[in-house]
């Protein structure tokens, strides 16, 4: 077993690399601390199972890779549909156990898709207690589209 153990005599085994994890800066901030942790507080007698975490993310024909391997001096040729790009968006729901539900539909996300997609998709999957939290941007809602929701306060 010789190289296995460490100390003893014996060598370390060699350090793999590790994949690291980003944070944002911003995290560090003492503001962005304090409203991190007024956030976290709102959730403490939350059930861990009654969270249910909303977000959207999307994809298009033209993200293609840019590098290849290949045989050294010979082009790599990859084919994509030039100029008929397609954009797939995603709204999905999902707690601790997994997702929950989600949509995919042609096109970007707007405030018609995601009414949509809470109206039909999410409150059929809700439990009473269960808290959703979601990221909405301004280009996805627009002020009174959605006289059923009650935002809780920022910060």
């Amino acid at each position: 077993m010789k190289g296995f153990w460490s100390g003893c005599g014996y060598p370390a085994a060699p350090t793999a690399a590790k994949k690291k994890s980003q944070h944002a800066a911003e995290q560090d901030r003492p503001d962005v601390k304090a409203a991190r942790r007024r956030w976290f507080g709102r959730f403490r007698d939350v059930k861990l199972e009654d969270l249910v975490f909303i977000d959207e993310f999307g994809a298009t024909t033209n993200m293609t890779r840019t590098r290849a391997r290949g045989p050294v001096g010979q082009r790599i040729v990859c084919k994509t549909p030039h100029g008929h790009w397609k954009i797939l968006s995603t709204i999905a729901a999902m707690n601790a156990r997994g997702m929950i539900t989600g949509l995919t539909f042609d096109g970007a996300t707007d405030t018609e898709v995601f009414v949509l997609f809470v109206e039909r998709c999410l409150v059929p999957v809700l439990r009473p207690g269960q808290v959703s939290c979601w990221t909405i941007s301004q280009r996805t809602t627009r002020r009174g589209s959605m006289p059923w929701w009650r935002p809780a306060a920022h910060g």
